[in-house]
C-alpha cells in the first residue's frame, strides 16, 4: 500500500502524537482526531513502509491528552490496512458510522 498518500492526508487533518505506550511498534507515527465527545480516530503509520499494516482505530479515551500515552477505555473498531481496499472499507465504515 502507498502510505506516502495516506501520511499527507494525515498530516494535515490530524493530530501528531509522541506516542509512549506499549499498543504499538516502537517508532511508529501515532495520528489521533476526535470525532464525537471522547472517540478518536487513530492511524498508526509504521515507521518503514513494508509489510508491517497501517492499524487504523476507533477508540475512547477520558480526554485527548489520554491518547498514546495510557491505553483506550475501549476500542470500537480496529482494522489493519494493508491495501488500498482495506483503505476503501475503512471510508466506507465510517461514512455509515458517523
Amino acid at each position: 500500500m502507498e502510505c506516502t498518500k495516506l501520511l499527507e492526508a494525515l498530516q494535515k487533518d490530524f493530530t501528531k502524537i509522541v506516542y509512549e505506550g506499549g499498543m504499538f511498534p516502537k517508532g511508529s507515527a501515532l495520528f489521533a482526531k476526535e470525532i464525537k465527545q471522547g472517540i478518536f480516530l487513530l492511524f498508526n503509520v509504521p515507521k518503514s513502509e513494508g509489510k508491517t499494516p497501517v492499524l487504523a482505530m476507533i477508540a475512547s479515551f477520558d480526554h485527548f491528552e489520554s491518547v498514546g500515552v495510557k491505553e483506550p477505555d475501549q476500542v470500537l473498531f480496529h482494522l489493519k490496512i494493508n491495501s488500498n481496499e482495506d483503505l476503501n472499507h475503512l471510508k466506507t465504515y465510517l461514512s455509515l458510522a458517523i
